[in-house]
């Protein structure tokens, strides 16, 4: 069985109601829960008809009291009252005598109609101008809820797509937090390498005395070997067959010859000393190049890297202080 729809009129204001559907379960306490305000408690249904006004029971059947309206039941009004129903004594003998009058009118008027003595055309007109108006009221109303309804679905799909975009902006700013993490270690890493290259600076300018020291060393030793082969020179030339020398002449002869191998020896391995040092400062020097440029990138890098993320920081800034 299909279900009856009731209209309950909310307030005195005709475009106030609410529609309920009515089932033969239905009891009129079902019925005012559906009706009333959130946390109201003292409610009652109101059957109103032609200025009469009957006081529903809590326990009635909704069905059984629309059905015993007969035709009449399009003239019946129901109103929720928004306080404490009245007691017994005040409407339900008049409500119990406009029912019998109503039952009374409407076997009188099925007699009429038996009689051959039929509606006006003008009383059908009125009714159904009425019935048009009501039709026409419940229509503007359940416009004026679809449009209500499309503005609830609206809003929840804004709402919907500003959580995700807040939440899309929470984890870029997560990543963003991440990334600052990791340039900040690469920070510490190029602070230690330059405190390195700093240290091999200082290596670097220790060998380079140390070689300049050499070299002047290496100087002198060239020098006096100079002078010690213009010395040998000149004895070669000057004793093309000389005598014997004398014992002491022979002796120094002798260790002149000695000292200028000594030198030439010496002379020798400092030249292959000092090609190692230069050999090795070079590579030093190469190796302090290359990590001098590694620095200069990575501090590129960290400065793109801040400064975008210091864009990102003040969109997402900018975002958050939108009103919603």
């Amino acid at each position: 069985m299909m279900p009856m729809f009731l209209t309950v009129y909310l307030s005195s204001n005709e475009q106030h109601f609410s529609e309920v559907p009515i089932t033969p379960e239905t009891l009129c306490r079902d019925v005012v829960e559906l009706c009333k305000e959130p946390g109201e408690a003292d409610c009652y249904l109101a059957q109103v008809w032609r200025g009469s006004e009957h006081v529903v029971g809590e326990g009635e059947r909704m069905l059984e009291v629309l059905q015993r309206g007969g035709q009449q039941r399009g003239e019946v009004r129901y109103l929720l009252r928004h306080q404490r129903a009245p007691g017994p004594e005040t409407g339900g003998s008049r409500a119990a005598d406009q029912m019998v009058k109503r039952n009374q009118l409407k076997a009188s008027v099925d007699r009429c109609v038996e009689n051959g003595v039929s509606v006006t055309l003008s009383d059908l007109q009125d009714l159904a101008t009425r019935q048009q108006q009501q039709i026409n009221t419940q229509q503007q109303l359940l416009a004026a809820k679809e449009q209500r309804l499309r503005q609830l679905k609206q809003l929840d799909h804004q709402e919907e797509s500003e959580t995700s975009r807040l939440q899309q902006l929470r984890e870029n700013a997560l990543n963003q937090e991440a990334k600052l993490r990791r340039v900040r270690a690469l920070r510490g890493q190029v602070e230690q390498k330059r405190l390195s290259n700093s240290k091999l600076v200082e290596e670097i300018d220790q060998m380079n005395g140390l070689f300049q020291l050499k070299q002047r060393e290496l100087l002198l030793a060239v020098s006096r070997v100079e002078e010690l082969s213009d010395q040998l020179e000149a004895l070669r030339s000057n004793s093309l067959e000389p005598p014997l020398p004398p014992p002491h002449l022979h002796h120094h002869s002798t260790s002149s010859t000695a000292e200028l191998e000594r030198l030439y020896k010496e002379l020798q391995l400092r030249n292959k000393l000092n090609q190692d040092q230069s050999g090795r400062l070079q590579q030093q020097r190469d190796s302090l190049n290359k990590r001098n440029l590694e620095a200069a990138a990575m501090d590129r890098r960290l400065a793109e890297l801040r400064q975008r993320l210091w864009k990102k920081k003040a969109a997402l800034q900018q975002k958050e202080n939108l009103p919603p």
